[in-house]
């Protein structure tokens, strides 16, 4: 199959500044594949309405719970481009010469994982679960 499509990621420096909370495209870009990125932008909603329900009800100022989302979604955003390259990488078939050997190896890995005991664990890696 022949496609323009092309293969990107952006993450923000920072995702929160101040009083605003970034979450979703505005914080991280990741190709899709799966729905990796919206899945990743739901999470980050979720867990932003957490961060603002704390930060309401605390005395002091949110700072330190605004820098503590900050890191921990742009440490999720990284692990979903992650899975995300490598979701793409194994599902793009090899164009070059020799490389048929190394598609044939992609696709039978790929059928045994999910004929085994490990299937549930890949499964939960490629919709993003845990992060």
């Amino acid at each position: 199959m022949i496609s323009a499509f092309s293969v990107y990621h952006h993450l923000a420096a920072r995702m929160a500044q101040g009083q605003i909370l970034l979450a979703g495209d505005s914080a991280h870009v990741i190709s899709p594949i799966g729905g990796q990125g919206m899945n990743l932008g739901w999470l980050d909603a979720w867990v932003a309405a957490g961060v603002l329900a704390q930060a309401v009800r605390a005395s002091d100022p949110p700072v330190r719970l605004f820098d503590i989302y900050s890191r921990d979604r742009r440490r999720a955003a990284s692990i979903a481009r992650r899975r995300a390259e490598f979701n793409m990488w194994m599902g793009r078939e090899s164009r070059l010469q020799g490389m048929a050997r190394l598609q044939a190896l992609k696709y039978g890995t790929v059928k045994r994982v999910l004929n085994s005991n490990a299937a549930r664990y890949f499964a939960k890696r490629f919709t993003m679960r845990g992060l």
